[in-house]
């Protein structure tokens, strides 16, 4: 609820002032209007509660008060609380809300009222003028006194408030008001009310589509919700033809009242709507550009239809004249319902609007009949590509990796023939449904209705995984339909038994797609997920972990702190032999499908995105090969190597944006044997080995700063194994503005690699020093004696913005401790700190310190936790005096 309405009135006393009967029909009334979702929107907030009786602004205020921060509607409790405070509220209680509506920032000036009244239609009263000075802050109590004062009666607004007999119809008749509204769009409309009733709640979940909170179908949600099954040229056009007050949205009455004249009712009315259609500037006549544009229409129709013979060779312009000879360059609309007679490619277009309304904006057949055609011109038109070869148009269902759905040719069969013989009386296809059933042998206990694909399957792996019985062929065993036309059918036959579904595929060698009904069974891994106590274990030898530990935004330094200095004893604690992947599902993959499509099919059941997963093929554990599906893009899954029962990991990156492969690889291999098999040329040695690592960098003329720089972070081993093992290239953030374009990082691993690997002798870092030189800071270059701690810092700043993970960094705010525990606050500094840094540098360097402020006069203290990568130490002073005493 709104926080000026918490002071004022709860739920539960506003509930108290209400009878059972007037809750249970408010609340009737509320589910009906929010059409199940038990927010009241602000349209329905204005429309249907108050009639538009409110003003805009203040309908807008008062929904704004009662509207939780954290919902999109008004929710059934604090629609309540609104109600009890209107109807049953104390007159104090309501000139509370009074003053709550006039307040919007919490201070409120006499002139924030005069505004207020105005943009509601009102006047500032002479007596509010004469009662607040200018500029004065208006507070509750003296807004009280000058309500109790005038007794409510100073302006439009308050005398609707403080009236005791305001509003009444809203609990005697909106119930019957809500339902009026469907009988009269049955009368204005062919439509039932039954049927206006199902269309609204199909309405309703057209305009939820992508977070849409406007409660309207807009033009982009009408594209998406058409544009596979219509022409792209025509879906603008059939918006403006539904958007009768050309307001930019559908509206529910114009959603009904579109269907209706475009698929119900006589045939000059659906011509009427196609007129509406073509008339582009709404001027009630056909002109030259109107006749062109429905012409181009009509011929893309054509196409979209395969009505080859019906001027797909012809031009528009030619098309245009032969239609503008017949009726003198301008089509009114009479010469427009004589010329539609004519013309087949009407008829086509037609009958495509009619598909649309019943299929995609769920429309229910008025008959079998209309069912049956429905049903088989929709799918005949989307087979097309299936059964002939190089066909033009490029449908969506046709697309590799559109689903199709398969239904068994029994049930298919007996669909048809009851639908087809619906005009027999219904003694007569009684009994054709009963010899119908006996003759295909199907079991008593199930309805007619009900789709039985059991025929079909061999094996039931999992309900995505649906194995079917060999050398079964469409047409003899099953009929395939597209994934609209199975949601249109499965609205009235209940499927019994697992849904069948295939996905479309291409072969190289073919030119038309194919259903792969034979896909392989693939199994999908994914990396365990250690829970806490495991990772502290690792990283801290102990398995205790207080509420706020921070152990989580350190997985790369946990896992290299278990693989250099062991892990205790404890069972938490992960060893080489802990399984590190589970078995999540197995899934159906054509063998003739991309790797990348499998990517994207993967990241959208997992909800990730494409640069967050990884794959790869899995032997075991311990042999893994990746699998690239960013730089090949063509690459099938048969050519990439897989087979049926192939493993597959599906590898997903952690929120601090690491790999959990590379983490598993650094916490179990130990030093010696990682090293051992790195080297420039894949030669590097035993770490233990003597020399190893232990080699001189050449003073480039007072480097010596650098050289001491490099020489300790060289020795730092979990940084020296991340650059050994080329993690870093994964890593390297080249867009970074603060960064530099990931030369220092290079250029440091391959220094790095030098030093550890086989040459002998003293090493000079030309290569670094240049990429200090040219990206980094010019006082390194000039042969000058520096600080070695200054330039490491600078090194270590350097390394972490080449190699920050964070591309996109947030802004963040840094709030006040307020005596919170220290913990709290610096959980709170850290996360703010990782959301916008993270990389390996983090990871092993980057710390809190803890800085306090304390007020000497109120004794206020303030606490802050900075980040830091150095600290800086005093050297201990010795402050005792050796004095030598010899005894005499």
């Amino acid at each position: 609820m709104g926080s000026g309405s918490t002071k004022i009135l709860s739920y539960d006393e506003a509930a108290k002032r209400f009878s059972q009967t007037d809750l249970e029909r408010i609340e009737t009334t509320f589910r009906d209007i929010t059409n199940g979702t038990n927010e009241l929107s602000y349209t329905s907030f204005k429309r249907d509660v108050f009639a538009n009786f409110l003003p805009e602004k203040l309908a807008n205020r008062l929904y704004q008060l009662y509207l939780n921060s954290s919902r999109t509607g008004i929710s059934y409790k604090d629609f309540i609380c609104c109600l009890g405070l209107i109807y049953y509220g104390t007159q104090k209680e309501r000139m509370q809300l009074l003053y709550a509506i006039f307040t919007q920032t919490g201070i409120l000036y006499w002139y924030d009222i005069e505004e207020f009244l105005r943009l509601c239609g009102d006047h500032l009263p002479k007596e509010l003028e004469n009662f607040f000075h200018k500029n004065e802050i208006v507070t509750q109590e003296k807004f009280l006194q000058w309500l109790e004062h005038s007794q409510g009666h100073t302006t439009a607004i308050t005398d609707w408030l403080m009236d005791e007999q305001r509003l009444y119809e809203l609990l005697t008749y909106t119930n019957d008001r809500i339902y009026d509204q469907y009988s009269i769009l049955a009368g204005v409309t062919h439509l039932s009310e039954k049927e206006i009733k199902e269309l609204e709640q199909i309405y309703y979940q057209f305009c939820t589509w992508n977070n849409n909170r406007q409660q309207q179908i807009t033009p982009q949600i009408f594209s998406n919700i058409i544009s596979p099954v219509l022409p792209s040229v025509l879906i603008l056009a059939v918006f403006e033809a539904f958007d009768e007050n050309q307001d930019g949205c559908i509206d529910f009455k114009e959603f009904a009242c579109g269907i209706s004249a475009a698929c119900r009712g006589p045939q000059c009315e659906r011509y009427k709507f196609l007129f509406r259609i073509f008339d582009r500037d709404h001027d009630g006549v056909l002109n030259h550009s109107d006749i062109l544009y429905m012409t181009l229409c009509l011929i893309e129709v054509a196409q979209f239809v395969y009505a080859s013979d019906m001027h797909v060779n012809t031009s528009r312009e030619l098309y245009a004249d032969m239609v503008s000879e017949e009726n003198e360059s301008i089509l009114k609309s009479e010469d427009f319902l004589l010329w539609c007679q004519k013309d087949g490619l009407i008829i086509e277009l037609l009958d495509l609007i009619f598909q649309i309304c019943h299929v995609v904006l769920g429309l229910r057949p008025s008959s079998q009949q209309d069912e049956l055609t429905i049903v088989k011109h929709f799918l005949q038109r989307e087979k097309y590509p299936f059964n002939e070869f190089e066909v033009a148009y490029n449908r969506v269902t046709s697309k590799p990796g559109s689903s199709w759905f398969l239904i068994s040719m029994d049930w298919w069969l007996r669909w048809e023939t009851v639908c087809s013989s619906s005009i027999i009386n219904s003694n007569e296809l009684k009994n054709k449904k009963i010899s119908s059933i006996k003759s295909n042998k199907i079991d008593n206990k199930y309805e007619f209705g009900d789709i039985d694909n059991s025929s079909l399957i061999e094996k039931i792996i999992s309900n995505d995984c649906i194995q079917l019985k060999p050398n079964l062929r469409r047409g003899i065993h099953f009929e395939m339909i597209p994934e609209l036309l199975w949601i249109f059918l499965s609205k009235y036959y209940h499927c019994h038994g697992p849904i069948v579904c295939r996905k479309v595929t291409y072969r190289k060698n073919l030119n038309k797609p194919e259903l792969d009904l034979y896909p392989l069974t693939i199994k999908i891994y994914r990396n365990r997920i250690l829970s806490p106590q495991q990772i502290e274990a690792i990283a801290e030898n102990k398995t205790n972990n207080s509420s706020n530990s921070t152990h989580f935004a350190y997985p790369l330094l946990n896992y290299v702190s278990a693989s250099m200095f062991g892990s205790s004893n404890s069972s938490t604690s992960m060893t080489s032999n802990t399984p590190r992947h589970h078995l999540v599902c197995s899934y159906f993959v054509s063998q003739y499908q991309t790797v990348r499509s499998l990517a994207e099919e993967l990241s959208i059941k997992f909800g990730k995105s494409l640069d967050e997963i990884r794959l790869w093929m899995r032997f075991n554990e311990n042999d893994l090969r990746q699998i690239d599906f960013e730089s090949i893009d063509e690459i099938t899954c048969q050519e990439a190597g897989f087979n049926q029962n192939s493993e597959i990991l599906l590898e997903i990156r952690n929120n601090d944006l690491t790999w959990p492969e590379e983490l598993y690889t650094l916490a179990t291999r130990s030093k010696a044997l990682a090293v051992s098999t790195l080297s420039i040329n894949n030669s590097i040695g035993n770490v233990e080995e003597e020399g190893r690592g232990q080699i001189g960098l050449s003073n480039l003329g007072n480097t010596c700063f650098l050289n001491a720089a490099v020489q300790c972070l060289s020795h730092s081993f979990p940084l020296t194994f991340y650059f050994l093992h080329k993690y870093h290239l994964f890593e390297i953030n080249k867009d970074n503005p603060i960064g530099m374009q990931g030369n220092i990082a290079l250029r440091y691993g391959q220094l790095v690699a030098k030093l550890w690997g086989n040459v002998r002798g003293p090493l000079a870092p030309f290569e670094l020093r240049g990429s200090v030189a040219k990206f980094g800071s010019s006082r390194f270059t000039d042969f000058q004696q520096h600080d070695s701690q200054e330039f490491l810092s600078f090194l270590l700043d350097g390394l972490h913005e080449d190699l920050n993970r964070v591309h996109d960094k947030p802004y963040v705010e840094l709030k006040d401790s307020d005596d919170r525990p220290d913990e709290d606050v610096a959980y709170e500094h850290w996360s703010n700190h990782l959301a916008r840094n993270s990389s390996i540098i983090v990871d092993l360097f980057h710390g809190l310190l803890r800085s306090q402020v304390k007020c000497r006069i109120c004794e206020l203290k303030s606490v802050r936790f900075d980040p830091f990568n150095i600290l800086s130490l005093p050297l201990p002073i010795d402050t005792s005096v050796y004095i030598e005493v010899k005894s005499m």
